[in-house]
């Protein structure tokens, strides 16, 4: 499979993006056009990110977008433009037909709506980071309207469900949008609580390691008939109520009460 190699040119780029470090980052996604087209969004995700950037330095909004435009085009031209070709010059061995590829995946999810998709969408693809990214519910927005280009990003993985037939391959790619944030729920809740970072982070591996070892590997087609598994539901749900009991019994206030900004980066 090409995914582990393109989620780590991914992860790459986000790293680089972050440190500004334009040429190793063209190189990168250069390379990434001949592993696998989920690299596309990382473009939408450099525009924006680069448009919050020149906002919060106070730049005007027309120059801040037509500057992260301008960056953006440049750095996604030879990829793009590589992408196109192999599409043109390799003929696929099976038949591409992209409607009806949405058609039956959109068709099999709404029809599993009540069943198994409410699970495999969230907890049952990123395990113990959906109830660290719940940990202070009331934040999300802030978060969200602070980190446009990430949200954006999620969003846009979350998308590409729309044409796949999996749920882990496609939906690991936000990992380099939600691991972040839901680290720094993780650390929001040590600071504010005050309770032992060794037993907590032991806790959070632990619920991980109970996840993976719930989750039915082998079988053929589990990655979009992987069912409920309602221990892990019950175990994730457990962990999140008492975090929020122990925020509750310490008065942590939310950030619009005290005037603080969200969740750190």
């Amino acid at each position: 499979m090409t995914d582990p190699a393109a989620l780590f040119l991914v992860m790459l780029a986000f790293f680089l993006l972050e440190r500004r470090r334009w040429g190793p980052l063209a190189a990168t996604s250069g390379l990434a056009a001949f592993v696998r087209e989920t690299h596309v969004l990382v473009y939408p995700y450099v525009f924006l990110h680069e448009l919050r950037r020149g906002l919060s330095q106070g730049s005007a909004r027309v120059p801040a977008a037509v500057r992260a435009a301008v960056r953006t085009a440049a750095l996604a031209a030879v990829p793009i433009a590589t992408l196109v070709a192999i599409r043109g010059l390799v003929t696929p061995n099976q038949p591409d037909d992209f409607v009806s590829g949405i058609v039956d995946s959109t068709t099999f999810r709404f029809h599993h709506l009540l069943d198994n998709q409410p699970y495999v969408l969230t907890i049952g693809s990123f395990g113990v980071l959906v109830p660290l990214l719940l940990l202070f519910p009331a934040r999300l927005p802030g978060l969200v309207r602070r980190h446009f280009d990430r949200a954006f990003y999620v969003v846009a993985v979350y998308a590409t469900l729309a044409i796949s037939n999996n749920n882990e391959r496609p939906l690991a790619y936000a990992l380099p949008a939600l691991v972040p944030a839901a680290l720094a729920c993780l650390r929001t809740l040590l600071r504010e609580t005050r309770l032992p970072g060794v037993p907590v982070l032991a806790s959070v591996v632990a619920l991980q390691a109970l996840f993976w070892a719930g989750q039915r590997w082998a079988e053929m087609g589990m990655s979009i008939y992987q069912p409920v598994n309602w221990t892990t539901v019950a175990v994730m749900a457990g962990f999140w109520a008492a975090a929020q009991v122990a925020l509750r019994r310490l008065g942590v206030e939310a950030p619009s009460a005290r005037g603080e900004p969200p969740l750190d980066r």
